[in-house]
This record gives C-alpha cells, sequence and structure tokens, in this order.
C-alpha cells in the first residue's frame, strides 16, 4: 500500500495561532493570487452552525497569515488584511474576505524601526487607494516617482532596470490615488505597480513577484531600489497525468506587426518618430513623448502586449504551492501547439472537502 498524504494549512490571526481553534468549523479556503494592479485575496468560510456556540466575528482589519501545503509541510502563501465579513445561510456560514496586505509582515511583529513603521498597531495602514491632487513635473523619473510614494506610504521601492531612469512629461494627479496614478503610468510601459511583500513594485510583468518573494526590506534590491539581483521565479513542469482538467484556447487577434511613437527633440526643435517590430498593420501612438527613451519603451510595450493575444491556456491540477501569478510553467507531452511555457495570470488555491487544488490561467509570454 502506497503512502497517502493529506492537505494541511495553517491560520495566524495577529500573529496568533488559531488553526486548531478554527479546525472543527473549517469548510473551506481559497487564495486568489493574480498579476497586474488586482490585489490578491484571501476567502475563508467556516461553519456557523451551533447558536449555543457562535463563532465570533472576526474584525475588518484584523491580519490573517496562511500557509499551505501536506502534511506537516506548508509554505508560507501571505499575509491579508479582512476587509469583509459575511454571514450566508443555510448551511449556516461565516465566509471571510481579505486583500494581500502591503507589508510584508504582521504589524503585531512590526517594530519601530522597520521600513513600515507607520503601519502598525495604533496607526493607519497605508492608503495607496486614497485620492490625491497634485502635479509630477516634467522631467521626473520612474524611479524617482515610486521612490517618493513608497516613502509616503512605508514601503520600500523596486523599480525595475528598464524603466528607473525614463523621464515623464508632466502627470497630473486629480482626485486619483497614487496607485491608480501608478496603474496608468504602468501600462504605457508593459510593466506592473502593485505593493508586495513590504515594496512597492514597479516592475516587467515576470519580475514582480520575485521581487515580492525576496522577502524584507533591503533584500535582493540595491540602495536605490533596482530589481537587477531579483531571483527568477521557477518554472514548474508540467506534464498530461498531473492535469484533472484543461483547455487552450486559440482567437484569431488583430495585432499591430509595427508600433510608432513620436517623441520631442528639443535641441532640434523636431519631433522624431521611433519605431518597435515590423510589418502591417501600424499602430501610431497619439502622444508625444518626451525623449526617445520613453516612446521606444511605449512602443514596445504596446508591441509585446499585441504578441500575447490570443493564445490562453485554462488548467485544473491538484494544489501546488509553488504556482504563482507571473510565474511560468512549462508543458510537455500534450501536442504541438500546446507544449512549451505559459505566463500564469491567475492562480486560485482551493482547500476544502474535496483536497487541495489549483485552478490556473496562463498566457503565451510574448517573444524575446
Amino acid at each position: 500500500m502506497g503512502l497517502k498524504i493529506a492537505p494541511s494549512f495553517r491560520i495566524e490571526a495577529n500573529s496568533e495561532d488559531v488553526t486548531a481553534a478554527i479546525a472543527d468549523r473549517f469548510v473551506s479556503l481559497r487564495i486568489t493570487d493574480q498579476s497586474g494592479i488586482e490585489s490578491d485575496e484571501l476567502t475563508l468560510t467556516l461553519a456557523d452552525h451551533d447558536p449555543q456556540n457562535p463563532i465570533a466575528f472576526p474584525a475588518t482589519g484584523a491580519e490573517l497569515e496562511v500557509w499551505l501545503g501536506y502534511d506537516d509541510k506548508v509554505d508560507r502563501m501571505g499575509l491579508y488584511v479582512v476587509d469583509e465579513v459575511e454571514l450566508r445561510w443555510p448551511p449556516n456560514q461565516i465566509r471571510v474576505k481579505a486583500k494581500a496586505a502591503p507589508q510584508a509582515i504582521s504589524k503585531s511583529d512590526d517594530s519601530d524601526d522597520s521600513p513600515a513603521a507607520g503601519t502598525g498597531a495604533g496607526s493607519k495602514r497605508p492608503q495607496l487607494q486614497g485620492q490625491k491632487t497634485r502635479s509630477w513635473e516634467s522631467g521626473t523619473t520612474i524611479r524617482d516617482m515610486v521612490a517618493t510614494i513608497a516613502q509616503e506610504h512605508g514601503l520600500d521601492p523596486a523599480v525595475g532596470d528598464g524603466v528607473s531612469a525614463i523621464e515623464l512629461p508632466q502627470v497630473d494627479q486629480i482626485d486619483e490615488s497614487d496607485m491608480q496614478v501608478l496603474t496608468r503610468i504602468a501600462m504605457q510601459y508593459d510593466t506592473i505597480a502593485k505593493p508586495g511583500g513590504g515594496k512597492l513594485l514597479f516592475v516587467a510583468r515576470a519580475a514582480s513577484r520575485a521581487v515580492a518573494a525576496a522577502g524584507g526590506a533591503g533584500s535582493n534590491s540595491d540602495a536605490s531600489g533596482m530589481t537587477e539581483n531579483a531571483p527568477e521565479l521557477p518554472t514548474v513542469a508540467i506534464t498530461p497525468e498531473m492535469v484533472t482538467s484543461g483547455r487552450m484556447t486559440l482567437s484569431e487577434r488583430k495585432s499591430p506587426g509595427k508600433v510608432i511613437a513620436r517623441w520631442r527633440d528639443v535641441v532640434e526643435a523636431i519631433t522624431r518618430e521611433i519605431t518597435a517590430g515590423t510589418g502591417d498593420p501600424i499602430q501610431r501612438l497619439s502622444q508625444i513623448f518626451p525623449d526617445a527613451e520613453s516612446a521606444t519603451a511605449a512602443a514596445r510595450s504596446v508591441l509585446s502586449r499585441g504578441e500575447r493575444s490570443g493564445q490562453s491556456l485554462k488548467l485544473t491540477l491538484p494544489g501546488m504551492t509553488m504556482l504563482m501569478a507571473e510565474g511560468r510553467i512549462s508543458l510537455s507531452g500534450f501536442r504541438t501547439g500546446a507544449d512549451g511555457e505559459w505566463l500564469l495570470t491567475k492562480v486560485e488555491h482551493t482547500l476544502d472537502e474535496a483536497g487541495y487544488k489549483c485552478s490556473v490561467q496562463a498566457e503565451a509570454p510574448k517573444s524575446d
């Protein structure tokens, strides 16, 4: 008879282990891990069937730290802050929803000299979604903007090499949150602006998870917040026998063969053009950029988004904690057209009475 392994989890609430306390009420746990600006989410469902011993409502703002795995080996999945508690019946249940915390460690463990000081108990968490009105001067680099916003929210800046030195035109932030303005700029350069692991990330899509996973302040980044030393996420090999179900979709979408961007040469007082890619169709960007570097980055961003369109993959397979959004999987043994590397855009980890499973969505990575 072969050895059997059982799914396992651990949950700490405000740094206190509550796993045993909720074990007999546990119904399900789901972690939704997605690329882009959307916050990662935790949904915890507990049975509330005993009126003589009802579950106490967890407070909004409480921190939940979660580990998943098998038997006695569990991996940390993240730190989350409760933002919604829902009663459901029948059957009587409590559903707790939480968003990924921007800080790396629980504020219960936070010390006064940590980079996230000011986010601890008795103080407000960083309000990256709060609206502001201000202007960023023309010539402000992406590195400087991210560093300023990160400092305001008690986070460490982590800016990718490829965009760090880009000078921006004047940016007007009018009734717009810091995350909204960063996201607006990130979309122009095919990057991700996202808080995670105690850092404010502004990096290439596949790099953000690696930087956040690198740990606390200062890990794998130099004093300027650069990310050149960040470790790469592992590529996970997937074969047909590992997959419970799957679907690959090919769709016809018009993507540009060549992208043209314009920039203003102030020395010669003329507008110049740069191109990315070759062939038809041609797409011209309407914005005039302040320099050649900014125009080139924007054109390449539009081109690479087009290269990724048209191919998507969905898989369901037994739970694997190493699967995470912006990581990669490598399919082999399926068929021509499906085999190869895929970039994960969304991963759901679900633990319930049926066991531990992962549902993933992926797209073809851009051409190198």
